[in-house]
């Protein structure tokens, strides 16, 4: 029984995928596919390996064919440390801060809001008293400056994109 040129090619090419495969360590079926994915890679002097496996990343259950081992995790609620108080801020200073910039058509926003030190901290919190932001103060910072960062950080920022409102008009 004779081959056609075209069947004794294609044995050929799958011989070749099959040894490529080998050589960058697949065995099996597994070693014609990926030597067939591979072969574009055909420059000389390119060698690719596959990591080599070590004996013990294999599992010896998995070698005999039986079940793999399971392992169960178990979880337990932790008391979270109580953290350290934070001094009392003797003084509250008030800050003004522009957080949109005024246009033709729109007169802008402020944020009006109270900041204090308290050990290596700066609290800023708005009028009525409730804290929205801590930051910790460096070596060189000055705490009327954190705080207004702090407070413009707050304001969410802009998308840009103009959103008109559902008119009805088609």
């Amino acid at each position: 029984m004779s081959a056609s040129p075209e069947e004794l090619q294609k044995a050929l090419d799958r011989l070749e995928a099959e040894k490529r495969g080998r050589d960058l360590g697949f065995v099996g079926a597994a070693a014609a596919v990926c030597g067939e994915w591979l072969s574009w890679i055909r420059m000389p002097g390119i060698a690719l390996r596959a990591p080599e496996a070590a004996a013990d990343d294999i599992p010896a259950a998995s070698l005999k064919g039986a079940t793999r081992e399971t392992y169960t995790t178990t979880y337990q609620r932790v008391e979270p440390q109580a953290r350290e108080e934070r001094p009392e801020p003797e003084r509250w200073e008030y800050i003004c801060v522009t957080v949109q910039d005024p246009t033709e058509v729109d007169p802008g926003a402020i944020e009006v809001a109270q900041y204090a030190v308290a050990g290596d901290e700066v609290l800023i919190a708005d009028l009525d008293g409730r804290t929205m932001g801590v930051r910790r103060l460096g070596p060189d910072d000055d705490p009327a400056v954190v705080a207004r960062r702090l407070l413009r950080e707050r304001r969410p920022k802009r998308s840009g994109k103009l959103v008109f409102p559902n008119m009805g008009v088609a």
